[in-house]
């Protein structure tokens, strides 16, 4: 009887061990993947392996995201480029809001109506309150939903870019005699709107960026 208990107990013990390692293996595993797929900023490699779709699944890396895809790109962007100062991570915009209030810019106010009625679908806005200056590029939390690809984000961005180059210079990258394109009149916005879109299909048609 007792040598029975014993051998009875033998394959509980077994199953016991076989559990804890496949536990122990498991997380092992998830521990792997994990260092894998979300890098940190203390890793070496850090910049050379984020991409779109890890800074999607993190958002704590966002950030360091958008720096990689503003050192990497900044001197192949064009001129328009050379207008941002940098980019900035603001997924409901409230960082450009609350500078806006702070300086009481109208044009800040009225467009925070705007971005709440359409929020789902604005990626990125300039500040518009720099005139004659490079401007910070705000990039929202619709960007990491809708964007596959890091090209997909450069097109965004060249899309901002243009204008960015209109309140830092005046003028987008293709110059319109007569044309002042930040005053913000009806018909310069929409001019303005319309260089914009340009500029990134532009690119897009040239094999510049490869997007869907």
């Amino acid at each position: 009887m007792r040598n029975k208990q014993i051998t009875n107990l033998q394959p509980r013990n077994a199953l016991i061990s076989r559990r804890e390692l496949i536990v122990s293996g498991t997380l092992t595993a998830l521990l792997c993947l994990t260092s894998k797929d979300y890098p940190t900023p203390s890793s070496s490699n850090f910049l050379q392996n984020i991409n779109i779709q890890s800074a999607k699944r993190q958002e704590r890396i966002r950030q360091a995201y958008l720096d990689s895809v503003f050192k990497n790109h900044y001197e192949t962007g064009g001129e328009s480029w050379q207008s941002i100062e940098k980019l900035v991570y603001d997924p409901d915009l409230e960082k450009m809001f609350a500078l806006g209030k702070e300086l009481n810019k109208r044009l800040v106010i009225g467009y925070k109506e705007y971005f709440d009625r359409a929020k789902q679908i604005i990626m990125a806005t300039p500040y518009f309150g720099n005139k004659g200056k490079k401007s910070n590029v705000y990039v929202t939390q619709a960007l990491f939903e809708i964007a596959e690809t890091d090209d997909e984000v450069c097109v965004e961005i060249d899309n901002e870019s243009v204008h960015a180059m209109v309140i830092e210079k005046g003028y987008a990258h293709i110059p319109l005699e007569g044309i002042k394109l930040n005053d913000y009149t009806k018909l310069s916005s929409v001019i303005q709107e319309i260089l914009s879109f340009e500029f990134p299909f532009y690119n897009i048609r040239n094999g510049k960026r490869k997007v869907r």
